[in-house]
């Protein structure tokens, strides 16, 4: 769940509606978890907005993991999330001002703070690769994880499109603001960035696969057990590559 609890501030909500954005509650989220029916796993906020201390430790206590995301938070802040139970940040370098102090800023906050795991966007357009492979050298490969960030035009032909009460524009495997220089969520899935990886000598093959399956799994204390046995219950997706292209083969479940 991105939001609403991140902040109103332009830039650091991204494409959000700002009148949408507010201070945690934790009774709202339990009203939208009975909606669910338990199925909320991660929350993202911005731990500079009041309470967020005390919805952080709420939320832990619920099994919810607390991320930080769509934040202009300071140090102190980050510090202060992790030591409540902060465990992720939400698409690290994204949901950011595009202007920030060189030193002190949100990213090298979060980048420091051993606590917390992050999450990336690796489309090759929310995240340049060289700064990638600067984020995952500082935070380790073993606390990343992949997501996608997957908007519901991804699967549309190229064009003009409105969303989020402004017009985007579907090109080149990204949606764009057409009034402004931002995103509005990715179109390429989570399958085509692990491949944009896979091509890169660092992180590479092994490190983009881990970083979209086991590790998001170990994040969230699911099933990653990497034993295959007979019976066990476990599943798995074979993918060729051909022709420089990565493609998933067939699932396999037993």
């Amino acid at each position: 769940m991105e939001g609403p609890f991140i902040s109103g501030e332009d830039g650091y909500r991204g494409v959000h509606v700002r009148a949408y954005t507010r201070d945690p509650d934790v009774g709202e989220l339990d009203r939208w978890q009975e909606a669910a029916g338990g199925r909320i796993r991660i929350v993202t906020l911005a731990p500079e907005r009041r309470g967020s201390v005390e919805f952080i430790e709420q939320a832990t206590r619920r099994g919810i993991v607390v991320a930080i995301g769509h934040s202009a938070a300071t140090e102190d802040d980050v510090g202060k999330a992790a030591a409540a139970g902060a465990r992720l940040s939400t698409h690290l370098f994204n949901g950011c001002a595009p202007m920030v102090n060189r030193h002190r800023n949100p990213i090298f906050a979060q980048l420091a703070e051993d606590r917390l795991w992050a999450s990336f966007i690796a489309d090759g357009h929310h995240i340049p690769l060289q700064a990638l492979k600067v984020a995952l050298r500082a935070k380790g490969v073993s606390r990343a994880v992949l997501v996608s960030d997957l908007a519901h035009l991804s699967g549309l032909p190229d064009g003009e499109y409105e969303m989020e009460g402004g017009t985007v524009v579907k090109r080149d495997g990204g949606l764009f603001r057409k009034d402004a220089p931002i995103l509005s969520g990715a179109a390429r899935s989570l399958a085509e960035d692990v491949e944009i990886l896979a091509r890169q000598p660092e992180p590479g093959i092994e490190a983009a696969f881990l970083m979209a399956t086991e590790h998001p799994a170990r994040l969230l204390e699911a099933d990653a057990q990497a034993v295959v046995r007979e019976g066990n219950g476990q599943r798995l997706a074979l993918w060729d590559w051909k022709r420089g292209k990565l493609s998933l083969v067939e699932r396999i479940g037993f």
